[in-house]
């Protein structure tokens, strides 16, 4: 780990910067709007509605369960850590799990020999049936010989009747052996089940064994750890509730997955939509806009603040978002003609404007200016085509689309600068004579 921040370090000392100056983006009072053109953000008819906020997972924080009872031994995990999905994230105290798998490995290997025993018996069985049998055929082979002589006189009859007699006990004996083999292979069925018995209490307490170590269910970031080392954990919620014990260890988020959870007035509730686009500011990046849709619409108005909620799904989340931040949310009603990308101004009444230096002519005719990008933590530059107009502040343009009020321009651009590039960023507020 260490090598890896010395590495990441040295990337950073000896990436190339770009040395510029910035200015802020300028709102300007509805009085000084170009050509007496009203530009406000969702037009007279759908003005943008403004809430606040707090960033959340998105669509919620999943909780890495234990899924056995037992005592924790030791947390593998601290908030903030990033885990794989089947990463070991807690241990609990395993000795009774290793005993009883010790046992039942034992009961098994017992019901093992036994069947091998019933497997020897219903043979050695079904072999003395045969050797009867084989009597039988013997017997009657001479029987079969030794009965025309009887009338010729060359053998008694008593000897004949005696040979009778020897048969209908040889036959009497095969049915006796038959029973047996039947009452062996019967033992080897009932020891073969109770070693099916075994081997799945078996794989129950191996099971168990294995659940005592806790596996993260799916890939994400510790939010919040739940237990610590000596935590009783229990499966029983009857149990669990209100009584000191837990079920869950660790909570996950995936960092690329946000939302915001927005108070909306009740008064404009009925504006907003699924759908409904939005942007996103917030303390942590108060340079960056982010944009974000509306999800979801909770079905629950709160009676003491007189706000509804809704979900707005941030795009691109920078992972400086973290849940929990405050975030300022401006939303886009249906049927803005403006995309919050585009947004115009920061509020109702208001353009934004931008020093002329910060304005690029394409060849083409098209503007754009360059941006100071920190969503990654860092400054980069990010190129913006914009739709600029005249401004009645000297020095300054009126920008209509492309730019938002947390955006910060760079002045006279070189024309080597190119998107992602790193930049240091000095002010130039002052040299600009600040606000227009």
């Amino acid at each position: 780990m260490a090598g890896g921040l010395l590495f990441k370090s040295a990337r950073d000392l000896l990436e190339p910067r770009v040395k510029v100056r910035v200015a802020s983006v300028v709102p300007v009072p509805a009085e000084a709007r170009d050509g007496g053109v009203d530009r406000s953000g969702g037009g007279p008819d759908h003005p943008p509605v403004q809430a606040p906020g707090w960033i959340e997972p998105a669509p919620f924080a999943i909780t890495v369960p234990a899924l056995a009872d037992g005592v924790v031994q030791e947390v593998h995990v601290l908030e903030g850590d990033r885990v794989q999905a089947g990463q070991a994230v807690a241990t609990l105290v395993d000795d009774d799990a290793r005993l009883a798998v010790a046992t039942h490995e034992a009961l098994a290997a017992e019901r093992q020999a036994a069947v091998a025993s019933a497997v020897a018996a219903a043979r050695t069985a079904r072999m003395q049936a045969d050797v009867e049998r084989s009597a039988i055929a013997e017997l009657q082979d001479e029987l079969d010989r030794k009965r025309p002589l009887v009338e010729g006189g060359g053998v008694a009859a008593g000897e004949v009747r005696r040979l009778e007699l020897r048969m209908a006990g040889l036959h009497a004996r095969v049915g006796a052996a038959d029973l047996l083999a039947a009452q062996a292979d019967a033992g080897l069925l009932e020891a073969q089940a109770s070693l099916r018995t075994a081997e799945a209490m078996l794989a129950e307490v191996r099971l168990r064994l294995d659940r005592m170590t806790i596996r993260a269910s799916t890939a994400g970031v510790v939010l919040a750890r739940l237990v610590t080392p000596g935590t009783r954990l229990s499966m029983d919620a009857a149990v669990t509730e209100g009584s000191g014990l837990h079920g869950g260890v660790v909570r996950l988020y995936d960092p690329d997955r946000l939302q915001v959870r927005v108070d909306v007035p009740l008064a404009d509730a009925a504006r907003i939509v699924v759908g409904t686009r939005a942007e996103v500011v917030t303390e942590a990046l108060p340079d960056t806009t982010f944009t974000g849709t509306v999800t979801r619409l909770v079905h629950e108005a709160n009676i003491q603040r007189n706000t509804v909620q809704c979900k707005v799904a941030v795009d691109n989340p920078s992972p400086l978002l973290k849940p929990e931040m405050l975030a300022r949310v401006r939303l886009h009603p249906t049927g803005s003609d403006e995309s919050p990308r585009l947004s115009t101004d920061a509020n109702p009444g208001m353009n934004l404007c931008v020093p002329v230096a910060a304005i690029v002519e394409g060849t083409d005719g098209s503007r754009h200016a360059w941006i100071v990008d920190v969503a990654s933590g860092v400054a980069r530059a990010s190129r913006r085509r914009v739709e600029a107009g005249p401004s009645t502040r000297e020095r300054f343009v009126t920008v209509r689309t492309g730019l938002s009020l947390t955006d910060r321009v760079v002045l006279d651009p070189p024309p080597s600068l190119i998107d992602g590039v790193r930049l240091e960023t000095s002010d130039a507020t002052t040299a600009i004579g600040g606000e227009p």
